[in-house]
Parts: C-alpha cells; sequence; structure tokens
C-alpha cells in the first residue's frame, strides 16, 4: 500500500495528499476511487482475517481486528517451576529459565548419580582427603611420584611404634606404607597404624616363614599389612641359607680357674636355627656363667648347680638382639633354647674342677686351638697317669681314658709324655697295636728310651687324632706321666 503516486494530476506535496487553498488559489490533491478503494479493501481484510464482520458504524474495528491477531500469534513463557519440571511441549524458555532447568537436572556427582565435577587441585589430590572432585592423570601422577598418602616416618619407642598416615585408614585391609623407621629393631617390635591396633612387626625367612623384623635407625622400607601382622617387604640380608655352624673370625674363649665364668669373643661367629638357617654375629662378647640359670650360663638345673669334674660345652645361643653364653653337658641339647633364642653354635668345652666350687679348669682357646693354662686351678698340667704301668718292651698296653681333660669333639690331642731315670722307656700310642720300644718295624707313635748310664729327664710333645675314647701307655719308669696339653676343637 502507498501514496497513488503514479495517478496524473493527483496533486501530492512532498509526496503526500494537501487541502484546497482558496485564499491562495491552489486546489487540492485528488483521491483516485481506486486508490481509496484498494486502502479500504485492505483495512477490511485485516478485519475479516481476524474473524470480524466488517460494520460501517464501527470505526475501532481495525484495532479489534490487529488485537485479536497479535493475542492469537503471541508464545506463552514456561515458569521457573514448569522449566525445571520439563513437561511442557508448547511454553517458551528464557534464557534464565533454560539455565534454571539444567541447573535442576545436573548437580554435584556422587558415586550413585550424574552430575558437574569440578577439578581438584595438586594440594587436594596429595592430602587425598577431597571427594567432590575430579583427579587428572598429570595431578595423579605427580601425588604417585611424591608418595604422598603412602610415605610416612614412623614414631613411637623401641618395639612399639606408631605410623600416622594421611589420610588415616579406617581399618587394616591390606594396605602398604613406605616408612622411614625412627628406631632399630628390638627382635618384638608392633606398629600401630592410625591407632587401629598394635601389630607384630614380621619379615619372611628363606625357607618363607614370618619371623621377627629386622630394621636399623633412618631404614626405609615397604611395609604391607597381610590380615594377621604388618611385613616388612625388603628387609635386611641377616640370614644365610649356607654356612658352618660355629665358623667364627678370630673366636676367643677363656676361663681364669677362679671363677664360674667363661668369656667368648669374637669378631664375626656364625650361628644356626633348627630350619639350618645361618645368621653371622658381629662383634661378639659374651659370658657362659655357671652362676646364671638359663640364657647366659647353665641349660637345666639352678645356678650353681654344675657337677665336678664333669664336661660342658660352650655355646653361644641368640634371640635377635644379643647373643649370650650357654652351658650344656652333651654337643646337641635337646633341651630347648631359651625363650625367644632362635640359634647357637658351639664354640668351645671345658671341664669342671673336683673342688666344691666346681669352676671351669683355666684355659684359653683361639680359634679351634686350646690349651691349659697353668695357674688358678690348674696347678700344672693335667695328667692321665703316671708311673709304671703295662709294659714298654713285649709290649703290654695300659688303657688311658681321656676324660676328664680331653673331649670327644676334640679333632686333635696335644700330650705330653714325660721319662726319668736310668734304663727306663716310656712310650704312648693311639692304639694297642704299635709294637715293642725297641721294635725295628712297629716303633710306638712316642718313645722315651734312656740308657742304663743315662738318667735324664724328657719329655716329648705328641700330637695325635684320638681313634678312641682312650689313649695308651706303657712305662717301666718310676717317674714319668702322660700329661694334656691341649687340643683342637672340631668346631
Amino acid at each position: 500500500m502507498d501514496f497513488p503516486k503514479s495517478v496524473p494530476g493527483v496533486g501530492l506535496v512532498d509526496g503526500k495528499f494537501i487541502d484546497e487553498d482558496p485564499l491562495a488559489a491552489t486546489p487540492g490533491s485528488l483521491i483516485p476511487s481506486a486508490w481509496g478503494n484498494a486502502v479500504t479493501l485492505e483495512m477490511i481484510k485485516v478485519i475479516e482475517d481476524a474473524g470480524l464482520t466488517p460494520d460501517e458504524d464501527d470505526n475501532a474495528q481495525l484495532s479489534a481486528a490487529i488485537d485479536l491477531k497479535i493475542s492469537e500469534s503471541s508464545v506463552a513463557f514456561a515458569t521457573q517451576a514448569e522449566a525445571e519440571a520439563g513437561e511442557s511441549s508448547t511454553k517458551a524458555m528464557s534464557p534464565l529459565r533454560v539455565f534454571q532447568a539444567i541447573a535442576k537436572v545436573i548437580t554435584q556427582a556422587t558415586e550413585s548419580a550424574f552430575g558437574w565435577l569440578k577439578i581438584a587441585t595438586q594440594a587436594q589430590v596429595n592430602a587425598g582427603t577431597d571427594d567432590a572432585a575430579a583427579v587428572t592423570s598429570k595431578k595423579l601422577s605427580t601425588a604417585l611420584q611424591s608418595q604422598s598418602a603412602t610415605a610416612f616416618t614412623t614414631a613411637g619407642p623401641a618395639g612399639a611404634l606408631t605410623l600416622t598416615p594421611a589420610p588415616a585408614i579406617t581399618a587394616y585391609s591390606n594396605q602398604r606404607f613406605n616408612v622411614k623407621f625412627n628406631r632399630a629393631s628390638t627382635g618384638a617390635d608392633t606398629i600401630n597404624i592410625s591407632g587401629k591396633g598394635a601389630k607384630a612387626l614380621k619379615q619372611y625367612d628363606a625357607l618363607g616363614a614370618k619371623v621377627a623384623a629386622t630394621f636399623a635407625i633412618d631404614q626405609i622400607a615397604d611395609i604391607q599389612y597381610d590380615g594377621t601382622d604388618v611385613v616388612l617387604i625388603d628387609p635386611l640380608p641377616t640370614t644365610n641359607l649356607v654356612g658352618i655352624r660355629g665358623g667364627a673370625l678370630n673366636l676367643r674363649v677363656s676361663a681364669t680357674g677362679t671363677d664360674s665364668v667363661i668369656t667368648i669373643t669374637a669378631d664375626e661367629l656364625q650361628v644356626e636355627n633348627a630350619a639350618g638357617q645361618f645368621i653371622t654375629l658381629r662383634n661378639v662378647s659374651c659370658t657362659a656363667s655357671f652362676a646364671v640359670a638359663g640364657a647366659g650360663g647353665l641349660a637345666s638345673g639352678a645356678a650353681n648347680s654344675q657337677l665336678a669334674s664333669t664336661l660342658y660345652y660352650v655355646h653361644v645361643i641368640w634371640d635377635g638382639t644379643a647373643p649370650k653364653g650357654w652351658l650344656t653337658p652333651d654337643v646337641n641339647p635337646a633341651t630347648p633354647l631359651p625363650g625367644a633364642f632362635t640359634h647357637r653354635a658351639r664354640v668351645s668345652r671345658d671341664f669342671t674342677d673336683a673342688t666344691g666350687s666346681r669352676f671351669p679348669l683355666s684355659y684359653l682357646q683361639r680359634g679351634r686351638n686350646g690349651q691349659y693354662v697353668v695357674g688358678g686351678n690348674v696347678p700344672g698340667l693335667p695328667r692321665l697317669i703316671s708311673g709304671i704301668s703295662g709294659n714298654p718292651v713285649t709290649p703290654t698296653w695300659t688303657p688311658v681314658p681321656l676324660a676328664p681333660f680331653l673331649a670327644p669333639t676334640d679333632a686333635v690331642l696335644y700330650l705330653g709324655l714325660y721319662n726319668q731315670g736310668a734304663s727306663t722307656q716310656t712310650t704312648a700310642a693311639p692304639n694297642n697295636s704299635y709294637g715293642a720300644v725297641n721294635s725295628a718295624t712297629n716303633m710306638p707313635m712316642s718313645n722315651i728310651s734312656n740308657s742304663s748310664a743315662n738318667s735324664n729327664q724328657n719329655n716329648f710333645l705328641m700330637r695325635i687324632v684320638p681313634e678312641s675314647g682312650n689313649v695308651y701307655y706303657a712305662s717301666n719308669a718310676t717317674v714319668s706321666h702322660l700329661s694334656a696339653f691341649g687340643w683342637e676343637d672340631s668346631i
């Protein structure tokens, strides 16, 4: 619709109709019938499209028709409740209603509900206490490398350690931690994690058995709960599968003969348990005293209950913390080790004297070699036999028991053969199959012969491997004897 610009002589001024001006003698604009009809028909069209009937007397029909058209074509907007419910398919939503609808449906995610999730900071990941933020692979890798949730230093006194991880555990359940020990092991250690109760600290030995854990102060190691104990995963190497029980470096064992004590020292000593596993002890220094019952003394009986003139074997026993001496009446005692002691090694042997005090005979042993020390309760080298006995010429041999001065475990004996007097002979041998003192084909192992003109004193040192519990002796000299000097033990 537009003004009738194309009609000739229509009289528009500035494109619009003007009135006639009689004073100025100017005519008014013409209104062509075609244009007037077109205007009228367009307005009637709007009225009819609105569903109204054109009425010549109703000058408000066009406005009413427009209002009706607008009302019929307008869009209804949803309320917040309708937007959050999400059930209407006819109402429009503003940006605000869209946000409200999304916020209603998508909330903080949980283990059981979908939702939005924020990204945790590195501090939150390291602390491990936030349960509402997501962990990225980079932050997780950083936390794992720093072991912020698994590496801690123990606390507490010796034997009763504590561990306070963050976050704290709620119960024992196969947890594994990397720890730095604030104390050295005692042999009977426990650890209490997050106050959930003390658990024994153990480690596996070479045969797979759990034994008391061994660790040093400031040692770093992994520990893991196995349902019963807390197990040290990487313990110190303390156990050997191969060794020699009693093998020693710079072993020294001695008794003064003036008291009940036998002193034992060694730079290194290998001790063995019942399973055949060996441990090397270092800087050993301990005593075995007949005045003590149990560890550090007699294996059986009360203190000072040892027998006179009796052989006792000297052992070192170990409980995981400190070695102690132990005295037994036999080499491999059936009596169990005392208390927590698990390992042992025999290091020596000695006899008690015949006095009321029953002190160990004075002796000194270095390594496997021992000898009696004159002094204390050994006024002279112990004599096995003296004087005339048997016949060195026939020969007729006298069996001489090695006890009570030489032991069945002595691998080598050092004996002294003494003879004095003219026309006398004294001889000794490890068995009685040797010939006479003057035999040219089967001479005795040790032989002293004086001529009729010779009355010299003669002393001969013998070294023999014992073949039985006896040695054999024959002498026709009143002043003669066979003495025990020393031995090489079979440890």
